[in-house]
């Protein structure tokens, strides 16, 4: 593989890669945000104007990357060892040394994720389907549930797609979405916030929802 800096096609070719190897959808969407993360950090730290290709950055570079995300962003451990595993994945799919296996993140070996510790592409749908349906409700449900559905619809979607915890979630109103920008604001701790950009669909979801908005 090429791997000169292009980042679109080189997220087609490695979504095309990942699909080969029988990867979800949904986990395909998480590996490309996350790697569009880490070039957007690139990008603002002003490193991509210094180099070529991704073989030049260092481990410093990462180092740096992965600071920012225990310092300033606030991420769990987990969720950096998550970044870490896609990070790798990448690089071996560049078919280039990876710079970050030197990289010290504290990691205890038996929190390595895991499939098991995510829901499978079947369950997804079913829950998505379990959500958008009055099946099996009483009258009295079935009458009130569409209020919620495309509430619940958004929730679903913030989870499995970015990552969202439960905090972040109770703590969202609708003034954090830039829908011009394809953006939500996620308030974190102590007033420190990320951003994550959304797909073209989940940004309909949620406006769907934010039209119904008394």
């Amino acid at each position: 593989m090429n791997e000169a800096i292009s980042l679109e096609e080189t997220l087609e070719a490695f979504s095309a890669y990942l699909t080969e190897k029988g990867r979800k959808h949904s986990t395909i969407q998480r590996y490309s945000y996350d790697i569009k993360d880490f070039h957007r950090w690139l990008e603002v730290n002003e490193i991509l104007s210094h180099i070529k290709s991704w073989h030049e950055l260092s481990g410093e570079d990462y180092q740096a990357y992965f600071s920012e995300l225990e310092n300033k962003r606030k991420y769990s451990l987990k969720t950096r060892h998550r970044i870490w595993v896609v990070l790798k994945k990448f690089h071996m799919f560049l078919g280039i040394n990876s710079p970050i296996d030197d990289i010290q993140l504290s990691l205890i070996p038996d929190q390595s994720l895991s499939d098991n510790d995510f829901i499978t592409e079947a369950e997804e749908k079913l829950l998505k389907q379990t959500i958008l349906s009055t099946k099996g409700l009483t009258e009295r449900q079935a009458k009130y549930r569409p209020l919620i559905m495309d509430r619940n619809a958004c929730i679903i979607n913030l989870v499995v797609n970015y990552g969202l915890s439960l905090q972040e979630l109770v703590s969202l109103n609708m003034s954090h979405i830039q829908f011009a920008r394809n953006s939500l604001i996620v308030p974190g701790e102590d007033g420190v916030t990320r951003t994550v950009f959304l797909t073209d669909e989940d940004k309909q979801q949620l406006y769907k929802y934010y039209s119904t908005i008394p």
